[in-house]
């Protein structure tokens, strides 16, 4: 599912002012808004609609009410077209899941990465003709659990989000760092009614560049190295081969194509981006 357009139709706010000593507020407030969607795929239903990107989750808390439901209808199917409406409530009824109650956790787990210099002195990790040793550190990756009740669930969410990294700054993780490892649904029923628990897993990784100055998050560092090197740099004419006693090699290279005495890493990335903010995974203040 891809959303073509998204926009807010309308909002009506009500407020009620109770006098129940067990109100956790003196005031009630209520509101409903509603939002035009516009989907790519004929083939999309309500749950595809209720999950879309910029359609706040259940438990979002907004203008001082949490949103407790949430429904899609089409309404020109010719264009393509829903109106989502979305319910907010500053008091839920507690016989509903309570949307304030997101369970969150934080673990930790250790990633293996290749270990190009000694982590005191910074040299290369290199053998005695400088070919470079293979050997591997392992790092700590804080990872972050999320899980809540959710009216509806779409398998796109999966397509979506999960095996990409965060386009947008996430829990104070730069760009990148972020990597949504796993999202998972079961049915739950409480009190009779059913519902699906999500749970969001995503996993930080802070390997700092200290050289760039930058933080280097999910990539892939091949070493940089070739059978062939440019004498002039970035001139593919002037390629020649590496050879030691007349007999073909390979050798370290510049990112220039240049001739290199020292190991060189590359850097590429291998994930997708997306914006994990849409989801509304917190921060969350307890």
């Amino acid at each position: 599912m891809a959303v073509k357009s998204i926009g807010r139709k309308n909002s009506s706010f009500t407020a009620e002012r109770s006098y129940d000593p067990n109100a956790t507020s003196g005031t009630n407030k209520t509101f409903t808004d509603i939002y035009l969607v516009t989907v790519d795929n004929v083939d999309d239903n309500e749950e595809d609609v209720l999950v879309a990107t910029g359609i706040p989750p259940i438990g979002s808390f907004s203008k001082g009410a949490y949103l407790v439901r949430k429904s899609a209808k089409e309404v020109d199917a010719s264009a393509l077209l829903w109106e989502v409406e979305c319910s907010y409530d500053s008091q839920p009824d507690t016989s509903d899941p309570n949307p304030d109650l997101v369970e969150w956790s934080w673990s930790a787990e250790t990633l293996d990465i290749a270990l190009t210099k000694d982590v005191i002195n910074g040299s290369f990790i290199v053998n005695g003709v400088m070919e470079p040793i293979i050997i591997t550190t392992p790092i700590a990756i804080p990872v972050l659990t999320v899980s809540r009740i959710e009216p509806v669930f779409s398998p796109n969410t999966i397509l979506n989000y999960v095996n990409k990294v965060n386009s947008h700054p996430f829990y104070g993780a730069p760009k990148d760092t972020a990597l949504m490892s796993d999202i998972s649904d079961q049915r739950e029923d409480i009190e009779g009614k059913k519902y699906r628990r999500i749970t969001y897993v995503i996993k930080f990784n802070l390997l700092f560049d200290y050289e760039e100055n930058k933080f280097l998050g999910w990539v892939v560092q091949p070493l940089n190295t070739a059978t062939k090197h440019w004498s002039i740099p970035n001139d593919e004419s002037s390629a020649k081969p590496f050879l030691v006693d007349g007999v073909p090699t390979t050798g370290f290279l510049n990112l220039n194509g240049t001739e290199s005495t020292t190991p060189q890493y590359l850097i590429f990335y291998k994930h997708l981006r997306a914006n994990f903010n849409a989801l509304n995974l917190g921060p969350f203040g307890f």
